[in-house]
């Protein structure tokens, strides 16, 4: 989508579609990633899990006004499962020693699903819980780790939802897909909202 020229980011760059990817200042950044978060949490809850939402992770912080924490915590079968959610700009810079036009779709996920296991793995096992990341890329494809970790809790709430209404459950295909309509609903959304109100 074609942004118009000259309009400005909070952050103080010029605007262009892969800059309101990533830039952390970008509506899109949070919608996307809130997004995101909702869909996760809205599944867990229909597997069985308790769920809450943007838990603390006391063991992490370092300072007085650090106020990192993960995205959800979802009960289930006597485990905690604390969940971080991360969406990784794809072919916007290399990845490693992989040049940018070499870029394929996941591997901006896979990367970022191995930075917050560096940043999170350590806390999250000395609480005597199960750390899992939640990492997409824009193009809406998962981390491999994080497409195993999702089939899972899609495979308990498969089972509950097709007991609920009575009819055969919805597919892997269909659920996995609940989740990504969401994030690029919420991009497409938001890069319609900076187009029409640089233009108005």
């Amino acid at each position: 989508m074609d942004l118009p020229r000259d309009h400005k980011c909070e952050c103080g760059a010029t605007i262009d579609t892969s800059h309101v990817l990533t830039c952390r200042y970008s509506q899109l950044y949070y919608r996307r990633h809130n997004a995101i978060v909702l869909a996760c949490a809205k599944m867990y809850r229909t597997a069985g899990s308790t769920v809450v939402i943007e838990p603390m992770l006391k063991e992490h912080v370092k300072k007085v006004d650090d106020k990192r924490r993960l995205d959800i915590a979802a009960t289930y079968g006597g485990k905690r499962y604390l969940v971080d959610i991360s969406v990784s700009a794809t072919q916007i810079k290399k990845i490693g020693t992989t040049a940018t036009d070499k870029v394929e779709a996941g591997m901006a996920a896979t990367a970022r699903y191995k930075e917050k296991v560096v940043k999170y793995g350590a806390s999250v096992k000395k609480l005597g819980d199960i750390l899992q990341v939640v990492a997409f890329d824009t193009a809406g494809c998962p981390a491999l780790l994080t497409g195993k970790e999702l089939d899972a809790w899609i495979a308990y709430a498969r089972e509950l939802e097709g007991e609920d209404d009575n009819q055969d459950p919805p597919s892997f295909t269909e659920m996995r897909a609940r989740i990504v309509r969401e994030l690029v609903k919420a991009q497409a959304s938001s890069l319609l909202r900076i187009s029409h109100r640089a233009i108005s």
